[in-house]
């Protein structure tokens, strides 16, 4: 499945929340997984094993870059 992880806003909730992400791209039924998040935070996972790929997405873009995070099909998406 094509997953999305919202990172949370924190540098410290984000690195708390690696092993729930790292137990998401583990699990079988995950094909490809992307993240997305404040670039302070998102940056973190750039090399992260696992991550296809990462979008920095700060607070005042996130009303326009959603329509492209519809368009990708996510097929399951995780709030963090």
């Amino acid at each position: 499945m094509n997953t999305l992880i919202r990172l949370p806003n924190w540098i410290g909730d984000a690195v708390m929340a690696t092993p729930m992400i790292r137990a998401v791209i583990r699990d079988p039924s995950t094909s490809s997984c992307a993240v997305w998040g404040p670039p302070k935070v998102a940056t973190l996972f750039h090399h992260f094993s696992g991550i296809d790929r990462v979008l920095e997405i700060d607070s005042k873009q996130e009303p326009d870059r959603l329509e492209e995070i519809r368009g990708e099909a996510f097929e399951r998406i995780y709030l963090l």
